[in-house]
């Protein structure tokens, strides 16, 4: 009778752990994650010619943890747009091969490769089996070797190539450790008035992880990195729009993530934090 009931007692101990863990992966969602998201309310759109934001990154960049930092999300009119940096760039043509860390800048609302210009040594990627969570969309990308650090990303309308009622949008990046301008390409938006939407978001994202070592969901929440970001403000034609808005956490996504004023050289900016679950 006591072996009966020692084996009954380790069994309800195993289910119980069983269902715990199964609770656990119940409350965290499928990849992509997005970490922490810098949600602007900047109240009104604004007209720009150049739109240049920096962003200070503690990510310890592993390319096969498939960080995007990025930089900003947001509207140009009516089309929507993302500009950032990812740990491990998918070639996105064909096969199925990564290129290490790059740069990629992507508009939705066209697939047509007239509507982008790569740079010399980046490529254009059109709506297809690879980029299925896409949706009608064109990304221009290209190799770019980045780590923690200090960026500036300007978005500059490029003068005297627009046709009625478009204009063309380029990509430079500033690496401040390095001290060297990267071109990040330039899509083509149907307005002939560029004017950055009032809400835009800068995001921190996992949009992958290696199967081979985290192959369930709850694994796949362990082994992330902290990531911080401290967003100096926007600069619009020269003019500095100090950051307004608020951090947001996803649901189901492990972890938890902090906000608190930073000092930066052009005045006030802000400092997100995000830190991975503990272990259970």
């Amino acid at each position: 009778m006591r072996r009966f009931l020692t084996v009954m007692g380790a069994l309800l101990v195993g289910c119980a752990l069983a269902l715990g863990t199964a609770a656990r992966a119940a409350d965290i969602k499928a990849l992509p994650w997005h970490l922490m998201d810098y949600r602007y309310q900047l109240g009104q759109a604004l007209p720009f010619q150049t739109l240049a934001i920096t962003l200070d990154i503690t990510a310890d960049p592993d390319p096969k943890e498939y960080i995007y930092i990025c930089a900003l999300w947001g509207y140009i009119g009516e089309e929507s747009f993302y500009f950032g940096l990812q740990s491990d760039l998918h070639e996105g043509l064909g096969g199925r091969s990564s290129t290490g860390p790059g740069l990629i800048f992507t508009r939705w609302g066209t697939a047509d490769p007239a509507d982008s210009r790569p740079a010399v040594d980046g490529w254009v990627v059109p709506p297809g089996p690879n980029t299925p969570d896409e949706g009608v969309s064109l990304s221009v990308r290209r190799p770019f070797d980045w780590g923690d650090g200090r960026y500036t990303f300007v978005l500059q309308r490029r003068q005297g190539t627009d046709l009625a009622l478009s204009s063309w949008v380029d990509l430079m990046v500033f690496n401040h450790q390095s001290g060297q301008w990267s071109d990040g390409g330039g899509l083509r938006f149907s307005t002939s008035a560029p004017a950055l939407g009032h809400r835009p978001v800068t995001f921190a994202e996992v949009y992958g992880r290696d199967r081979g070592r985290f192959g369930s969901a709850e694994a796949q929440a362990q082994g992330l990195d902290p990531v911080t970001l401290v967003i100096h403000p926007l600069r619009v034609d020269g003019v500095m729009v100090a950051p307004t808005g608020h951090v947001v956490q996803p649901k189901k996504v492990p972890g938890e993530v902090t906000q608190q004023q930073a000092r930066v050289t052009e005045g006030m900016g802000v400092r997100l934090g995000y830190q991975p679950a503990a272990k259970p």
